[in-house]
């Protein structure tokens, strides 16, 4: 147990060094050069790294200011994922430090449970672990679901103002730019993007199909498409813009009936997932030897998996229930 506990102080430490030296190194007045450099590279290489026909705009792909680091995590898809929940989350750090701060937390939670807890077997500390350090990526998974959900909210106003500013005289582009400079954050500086885009040569339909993949909601797929064919086959966007507010606020109104009608089916859901969880926690800090059966005993630890695999089962069963798409 003390190598344990030394291997996870070594680690921690660690990490918590290359961390701050990561923070560090992202100052602008430090690492001014460095980045002009590599926005160079980047530059240089941005035909072989293109994966559409047309001419897309260079976009801010390092996933962490240290460059072995960055090299190291830009072999792994998972990363550049995360790398893009972070965008959309408008977060302005890389994944790299999101990843060292989860790792941190992660043997830092181990070394401290082996070094409180000495008689604490490993899975009780490997679980402990993942699931502190899973907490700042669950806090951009949150951030990221907030800002859609806002997003989301202003979308009908967005496309009502496009509308009236279309029937104005006004051309698509500029109608854009109206919603950028008049309309709040998320959706002001989603539109302002797409509109900065085509405005430095980018085609409008490929900006647009960027701001899908900034924004992956089916509303917004929805104006997008509605807008690519009318470009293609004419008619009156103006009305199909009004048509499709509606409808995004008619779901609205159905998706609130929806939620206050599920309300205690998804409370009940969270409580029976949550509970023996807890229950589970407070017996073992109360009672460390009560709850050291379920590891130690073959038979413990195999009523502790049945459990789990069955926990899972019916929270999934229940947010299936619960959760209606309209």
């Amino acid at each position: 147990m003390i190598s344990l506990v030394v291997v996870l102080s070594f680690i921690t430490g660690f990490c918590f060094v290359l961390g701050a030296l990561s923070l560090a190194w992202s100052i602008p007045e430090r690492g001014r050069l460095k980045q002009v450099r590599e926005r160079l590279e980047f530059i240089n290489s941005a035909e072989a790294r293109a994966k559409d026909p047309y001419l897309t705009i260079l976009r801010d792909e390092l996933l962490s200011e240290i460059p072995a680091l960055h090299r190291f995590l830009s072999r792994f898809v998972v990363v550049g994922g995360l790398q893009r929940v972070i965008t959309q989350a408008n977060l302005k750090i890389r994944a790299g430090v999101v990843l060292l701060v989860c790792v941190s937390l992660a043997f830092g939670t181990g070394y401290f449970l082996s070094a409180t807890y000495t008689n604490a077997v490993w899975p009780v500390i490997l679980l402990g672990s993942l699931l502190v350090g899973f907490l700042p990526i669950a806090y951009v998974l949150h951030l990221r679901q907030r800002r859609f959900r806002k997003f989301e909210e202003q979308l009908p106003e967005a496309l009502e103002l496009l509308g009236r500013a279309l029937r104005a005289g006004h051309a698509f582009t500029t109608a854009i730019e109206m919603i950028a400079s008049e309309m709040r954050e998320p959706i002001s500086t989603e539109f302002g993007k797409a509109f900065v885009q085509q405005n430095f040569g980018l085609p409008l339909r490929q900006s647009l199909m960027n701001l899908t993949d900034r924004v992956p909601l089916l509303d917004v797929q929805f104006f997008v498409t509605a807008v690519l064919i009318q470009k293609e086959t004419g008619g009156n966007l103006a009305e199909i813009l009004d048509n499709l507010s509606y409808v995004i606020r008619e779901r609205f109104k159905l998706q609130g009936q929806v939620r206050a009608v599920s309300a205690y089916g998804r409370l009940t859901g969270t409580i029976l997932a949550v509970l023996p969880i807890a229950l589970a926690i407070l017996l073992y800090l109360s009672s460390p030897e009560y709850m050291m059966v379920l590891f130690r005993d073959r038979t413990g630890r195999m009523i502790t998996g049945v459990y789990l695999v069955f926990q899972v089962l019916g929270f999934l069963t229940i947010r299936k229930i619960v959760k209606i798409r309209v």
